[in-house]
């Protein structure tokens, strides 16, 4: 994928999470489910693609998710809240990082 078709992705991301409705999971997401990622940082609204890493359900019902951004290369806990439904258009477009694990 060339720059400038990566930067027309991500604000095609930012597009969706600011003025389309996100559609939230209806359940647990499995590790390895691909998901959407709409969060608040820093005062502004971060959006990516991410695969779910490990999941860890809390004592109060809340949900926390250890992520991997697809295009970004970073992983990150995020809330279960910020988890949505990644479009299906969305899942064919090939990640541009890896995740690497060593032993």
């Amino acid at each position: 994928m060339k720059l400038g078709e990566l930067a027309a992705l991500f604000d095609f991301f930012d597009f969706c999470c600011l003025f389309q409705d996100q559609i939230p999971l209806n359940s647990i997401p499995e590790p390895g489910a691909f998901v959407f990622v709409c969060e608040m940082v820093g005062g502004h609204r971060d959006t990516y693609r991410a695969q779910v890493l490990s999941l860890d359900q809390r004592t109060d019902g809340s949900l926390t998710a250890k992520v991997f951004a697809i295009d970004n290369g970073f992983t990150k806990e995020v809330s279960g809240t910020c988890l949505y439904i990644l479009p299906e258009h969305l899942l064919g477009i090939p990640s541009q990082v890896t995740l690497l694990f060593s032993l």
